[in-house]
């Protein structure tokens, strides 16, 4: 007897996208059943093994479905989309209870990898996470421009957050081990930490957000 289809839907007002992704999904990964919903549809995510909810909708926050779905029981693996990758929409998108943040701009072939690492086809995925691929929970709020960080400092603070090791933040972002090493040490310097738990308790408080009791990471 074949095995059942994994059912996905591709909740997304944009038509030239949502069938890119069906595309995707159907072509590349197979063995799924892709249904594309506007926000009137009514849903019951109970019947969906993945959900792909778009974070900015015409008609209703992208944010609020994705709670809507993680308090379905059983709940689907949600993963958010958006053309905004900043680490503030990603939290966000966390936060409401997604498990992974794909931005719109990512390769398809980092795509697929990621979705079918989610649906469980696949375990090589952590060194082709990039800025616009997340995965799990980051451990703090996003960092504010008051702490005058670069770009790259911040991408760092976010990936320690998630318990990431020098190495495979190197990978990450691709960057040398060594790189690395010289921003996590100046970073500790910069902000007066022994450790990398006393710099995170410091960036959260400097943003006034208190740091999550737990850590919820893919890979």
């Amino acid at each position: 007897m074949a095995a059942a289809l994994q059912k996905i839907v591709i909740i997304d007002d944009h038509p030239i996208l949502a069938e890119a992704l069906v595309s995707l999904l159907q072509n590349n990964i197979g063995d799924v059943s892709v249904t594309v919903a506007s926000i009137a549809t009514s849903l019951d995510f109970r019947d969906y093994a993945l959900a792909l909810i778009d974070i900015y909708l015409k008609d209703m926050s992208g944010i609020d479905l994705i709670t809507q779905a993680h308090n379905a029981h059983p709940a689907p693996i949600i993963v958010a989309m958006s053309g905004d990758d900043r680490y503030e929409t990603q939290y966000d998108a966390f936060a409401a209870g997604a498990q992974a943040f794909i931005a719109k701009s990512a390769q398809p072939e980092r795509i697929e990898a990621v979705l079918n690492f989610l649906l469980g086809r696949s375990r090589d995925v952590p060194r082709l996470l990039d800025s616009r691929i997340a995965l799990g929970q980051p451990a703090i709020r996003p960092v504010t421009r008051d702490l005058e960080l670069s770009p790259r400092e911040r991408e760092i603070i976010m990936l320690i957050g998630q318990g990431l090791s020098n190495e495979a933040i190197a990978a990450t972002l691709s960057l040398s081990i060594n790189t690395v090493k010289q921003h996590v040490t100046r970073l500790l310097a910069t902000h007066g930490a022994e450790n990398r738990t006393q710099l995170l308790q410091t960036i959260a408080r400097g943003t006034t957000a208190a740091l999550h009791p737990k850590v919820s990471t893919f890979g």
